[in-house]
């Protein structure tokens, strides 16, 4: 079966442009918008331009993702990750359209101590994390046919992400204190996209709709990750850095974080017959292509 032709909104963030990057390459038929060329909060700019695109498959790549910011910018944050990520829903099932809508695990509070499964109850403890779930609702709820895809912790080498922000703090030589008592999976954005393309490869299957998960293998924290992070950029020649592992209480945010935010991907892994990669080739590859600038910077798909 060839993949349908697939619409990326959201094409200048991580996953956006990882989901361009991944499909040019494997010469697949797709097409991306970013913020620039198109706000999803507009709804009627959404519904006329996606009108004269020929794509059975969205991929609504795009979010409002500062976590503590939107302590204080609620309705912003609500504007984008529910009500216009609502609209988006809509207007596939009325185009007759199939989504791909992205979520993540911070839907949960973190209390269940064991992994997260798609049948659990979403419980946010966060202005993001309620956001993404009353997104989450309205997507479903729009179609049986559109697809909700969790993921966490999601880092790349280009956009705002935890692995930048330890390399920028080593380059200026900030201490690194980092959290060690929140644990989650990180993901790179290339492994997102992957699933992403695998789902769409399947489609216009409408049994696959529902809730999947899609996460890193295996358990971290951030101190963990950080420790990782300086060790590789350490290696290649970066300032050496140590990383001073703090409790939550000891490094203050505006938003609470779950402290266990690790999502059971194996639903997914068994319906596509892969399992998504560990979590640590991920951060290494990370780091080396935040070095090289070319990577770093993806131009093409800036929103």
């Amino acid at each position: 079966m060839s993949t349908p032709r697939i619409l990326v909104l959201g094409a200048g963030g991580q996953v956006g442009h990882a989901l361009l990057a991944r499909a040019a390459s494997a010469r697949m038929a797709i097409f991306g918008l970013t913020r620039r060329e198109l706000d999803i909060v507009d709804r009627r700019a959404a519904e006329e331009i996606l009108a004269r695109i020929d794509a059975p498959v969205v991929v609504n790549a795009a979010a409002y993702t500062a976590v503590d910011r939107a302590e204080r910018e609620a309705a912003s944050c609500f504007r984008v990750n529910r009500d216009a990520a609502g609209a988006v829903a809509d207007i596939c099932t009325r185009q007759n359209r199939v989504l791909i809508h992205l979520s993540t695990d911070y839907v949960f509070d973190g209390s269940k101590g064991r992994p997260y499964g798609v049948e659990d109850a979403v419980a946010p403890i966060n202005v993001y994390g309620a956001a993404k779930a009353a997104g989450e609702a309205l997507v479903r709820a729009s179609s049986d046919a559109h697809i909700v895809l969790r993921t966490s912790w999601v880092h790349a080498p280009w956009g705002n992400n935890f692995v930048r922000s330890v390399i920028t703090r080593m380059r200026q030589g900030q201490p690194l204190r980092v959290v060690n008592d929140q644990r989650g999976s990180p993901t790179a954005a290339d492994e997102v996209a992957r699933a992403v393309l695998l789902l769409a490869g399947r489609l216009p299957d409408r049994t696959l709709g529902g809730v999947h998960h899609w996460a890193g293998n295996g358990v971290a924290t951030w101190f963990d990750v950080a420790k990782l992070v300086a060790q590789t950029f350490n290696a290649v020649g970066g300032p050496a850095a140590g990383v001073e592992a703090i409790g939550t209480a000891e490094g203050p945010s505006a938003a609470r974080r779950p402290p266990y935010s690790v999502l059971d991907s194996s639903r997914l892994a068994a319906l596509l017959g892969t399992t998504p990669a560990d979590w640590q080739p991920g951060v290494v590859d990370s780091v080396h292509g935040m070095l090289d600038e070319r990577r770093a910077r993806p131009t093409a798909f800036a929103s």
